[in-house]
């Protein structure tokens, strides 16, 4: 259990032992927190026509200290309109079931109050065998609900730490890389108005996942650019955490990719590279690589900081290339990280188009998605 009032320590810490073949789930800092440390765990769910999508994040950092520990919530309506909000919660605790920490069922409660078992929380519960996961919302007046992962089986677990590495002391992996989503949430948008129902349907094709990182320190600290993206395109599924360094680690560029093709793996880099060293790439695991630029050509909504692009050409590369371009369909959030002014940093969020497929094969499919730039100050 960790309490916003107790469980925070100055003391520097990588956190416990990776587990290979796991989710990973359990907190790498069960009972003590470095101020500078940060776990989350991330949930969403999208419509295949992407007219609704929903995100949140239970998060364990020192941003709301002393208040509490955070759950982040987005939602996005077909109609347009977005509801994002961060609750606080005094107490976290997580628990796990089974024959070891890293193979157990577990359970995650965000809540007012250690002894009380009625108040406002927000919990997950994800099984043994990472193939069901759930989430509940119980914040009368805010948010009621659940979210239902029931998982694809896509093969996703790393084999060994590198492999969940997403940059330094960053790590990011996907417990439940895909899954049927099912969604039914109400949520008070604004307190003078009757509630608002968000429903996606795991059997009209909704999708999601789950996905889990951990870091010893904050990402202002590690990164000046950031790229989240997750879209299904025709028998495509895209996945993308690709992180810029900071000015004294020469800006470089690392990521966590996934590119699946009806169910199988085809490619999973964690190399990026720019567009001229894509003949040095081949089909061993260490050859893969990632290519991602920027859009400016206008066919898009443009960002609201400091790169107006309006989407992005995400290249993977496996001696074999497929090549996708995601574009900004519809606005949904967006949070300054800097203070107003030229060359102003922050993050923004978009329901986004997709399509491409197999370069050269003539075959170009189509989906939706949804993508987060984060930027920086430098």
């Amino acid at each position: 259990s960790l309490f916003s009032s107790s469980s925070l320590t100055a003391e520097s810490s990588l956190g416990s032992a990776f587990f290979a073949k796991s989710g990973n789930l359990y907190p790498k800092y069960p009972d003590k927190l470095p101020q500078t440390a940060v776990e989350v765990w991330l949930f969403d769910a999208l419509a295949t026509d992407g007219t609704e999508a929903f995100t949140m994040s239970f998060l364990r950092d020192s941003t709301a200290v002393p208040a509490g520990f955070r759950v982040a919530i987005n939602a996005s309506w077909e109609d347009g309109s977005n509801w994002s909000r961060n609750l606080v919660f005094p107490v976290s605790i997580i628990t796990s079931e089974g024959s070891s920490i890293d193979q157990g069922s577990i359970v995650g409660v965000w809540k007012m109050n250690d002894d009380d078992q009625n108040g406002a929380s927000v919990c997950f519960e994800v099984n043994e065998d990472l193939s069901v996961s759930k989430v509940s919302f119980n914040v009368p007046g805010v948010i009621t609900g659940t979210l239902t992962h029931n998982s694809m089986k896509y093969p996703c677990l790393p084999n060994t730490e590198n492999e969940a590495r997403v940059g330094r002391d960053l790590f990011w992996m996907r417990p439940i890389a895909m899954a049927i989503a099912d969604l039914d949430v109400t949520i008070t948008t604004d307190p003078s108005t009757e509630p608002k129902k968000l429903l996606i349907s795991g059997d009209r094709g909704g999708y999601g996942g789950l996905e889990r990182s951990w870091e010893s320190m904050p990402w202002a600290k590690a990164v000046t650019d950031s790229l989240f993206v997750r879209a299904k395109v025709g028998p495509y599924v895209l996945q993308v955490m690709r992180l810029i360094g900071r000015p004294e680690h020469d800006y470089e560029a690392t990521a966590s990719a996934r590119l699946y093709c009806n169910g199988k793996l085809v490619c999973g880099p964690q190399r990026v590279i720019e567009k001229a060293e894509a003949r040095g790439t081949g089909d061993t695991k260490a050859d893969h690589a990632l290519i991602v630029e920027k859009l400016f050509d206008e066919v898009g909504l443009p960002a609201n900081f400091r790169y107006k692009n309006v989407g992005y050409r995400i290249e993977f590369l496996s001696g074999t290339k497929w090549s996708f371009e995601v574009r900004h369909a519809r606005q949904w959030w967006q949070m300054p990280t800097s203070k107003p002014g030229p060359g102003a940093t922050g993050s923004s969020a978009f329901v986004v188009s997709a399509k491409g497929g197999l370069a050269g094969s003539g075959d170009t499919f189509e989906g939706f998605g949804m993508s987060g730039q984060v930027e920086m100050p430098e």
